[in-house]
């Protein structure tokens, strides 16, 4: 991995129109809290130049909104205060 350029957020903040220029020119940049790094800037890429491919759905939204998922078991429900009380041990 190249070495990145280290900002820290206060000049982040003030420089931000330069920096984004900076990241879409090419450069990656780190983000610092004091010296520890919170976040890389680099250059946003499109799905299409990561190889990935946009597909059709095999179902239509219709008939996917059709199928029923059957449950295991029933839920069951309970009272907030019964969950606390079950927590808090008073029973």
């Amino acid at each position: 991995m190249s070495v990145s350029k280290k900002v820290r957020i206060a000049d982040l903040k003030a420089n931000l129109s330069r920096h984004l220029r900076e990241v879409k020119a090419g450069e990656t940049i780190t983000v610092m809290e004091r010296e520890t790094p919170v976040a890389v800037l680099t250059a946003y890429a499109s799905s299409n130049s990561q190889g990935l491919e946009v597909r059709p759905p095999i179902a239509s939204p219709a008939k996917i909104a059709k199928l029923r998922f059957p449950l295991k078991e029933p839920i069951k429900s309970f009272s907030s205060s019964d969950v606390l009380t079950e927590l808090r041990g008073d029973k």
